[in-house]
């Protein structure tokens, strides 16, 4: 799961609730799984105040149940020298490229396998 760049525009009571929600359904899905939260990562640079709460939030939330939490924030995954490449900056856009999807997948999956050694 990730945090949505789409839910920085909310107030943290207006999606802690949904998150809640899907993260109960899930727990009650896969009771046995170890679950991997995944922050948000960032869609400008210098990171938006509220995009760093969603992280703080969600860091904190995984925590309280005893989750695993990933932060692309604070593991610096997008950094100003490859932000051109990783973030499409078209208009409205501010989504990973193509190529910020594998970039972001590759991180993803070293840091899973980071803790599961």
């Amino acid at each position: 799961m990730q945090g949505s760049i789409n839910d920085r525009k909310l107030p943290a009571d207006a999606y802690r609730a949904a998150v809640d929600a899907a993260w109960d359904d899930l727990a009650a899905t896969y009771p046995r799984a170890q679950i991997v939260i995944l922050g948000p990562a960032p869609q400008v640079l210098p990171v938006e105040a509220a995009t760093a709460r969603i992280d703080r939030d969600l860091a904190a939330a995984a925590a309280a149940r005893g989750w695993w939490y990933i932060s692309p924030l604070m593991q610096d995954w997008i950094t100003t020298d490859n932000y051109a490449a990783v973030i499409d900056t078209g208009i409205g856009r501010y989504h990973p490229t193509t190529l910020g999807h594998r970039y972001l997948a590759e991180r993803l999956a070293a840091a899973v396998g980071a803790l599961t050694r």
